[in-house]
């Protein structure tokens, strides 16, 4: 998920990701939770899915970048915070 997280341009499409193949949310719970249309939502997903198959690295960062997302994101996941786990994914993408 780190990986994920750390070599993706576009965090909207990791949380997306997130919330639909990891977490089983559906495309219009996820387009509620981010103030977004089911179509915008869908076109993330399949441009994370893209990016995972490809496997590009867009970016470069900090080696321990990736550890502290996920530490992050296990504490709001095991906490079973959904607020939590989406600010902990990306801040910016919810509204």
């Amino acid at each position: 998920m780190a990986c994920l997280i750390e070599r993706t341009a576009n965090i909207a499409c990791v949380v997306v990701f997130v919330l639909h193949d990891v977490f089983g949310f559906a495309h219009g719970e996820i387009a509620e939770m981010l103030d977004r249309s089911p179509a915008a939502v869908r076109q993330l997903a399949v441009r994370a899915r893209r990016h995972i198959h490809a496997r590009r690295t867009r970016t470069t960062s900090r080696p321990d970048t990736g550890t502290e997302a996920a530490e992050r994101l296990m504490a709001a996941t095991l906490g079973g915070d959904l607020t939590a786990l989406v600010a902990a994914l990306a801040p910016e993408v919810t509204r």
